[in-house]
């Protein structure tokens, strides 16, 4: 039983984590949610587009799969219990 708690927090929190990686990438690179420009003086970057295709790459994308292998094998856990 501790173990499903377990897993259903890592996969609520996982979910919470992709999508807001994915959303804020999106909101940097479509300009909708960025910081003025001001706030790049100083460092490697012109625009948030390469900022916020990280986040959506790296921090959405990453994830993505820990949630897949949270919570894609829900099936097979099933099995397990059952056996």
């Amino acid at each position: 039983m501790a173990s499903l708690v377990f897993r259903l927090v890592l996969i609520v929190m996982t979910t919470f984590l992709e999508l807001t990686g994915f959303a804020g990438g999106i909101g940097l690179i479509a300009d909708l949610n960025a910081p003025p420009l001001e706030m790049l003086e100083g460092s490697v970057f012109r625009n948030y587009i390469v900022p916020g295709l990280a986040l959506f790459v790296i921090v959405g994308g990453t994830a993505s799969v820990a949630e897949a292998s949270c919570g894609g094998s829900s099936h097979s856990h099933r099995e397990e219990v059952s056996r």
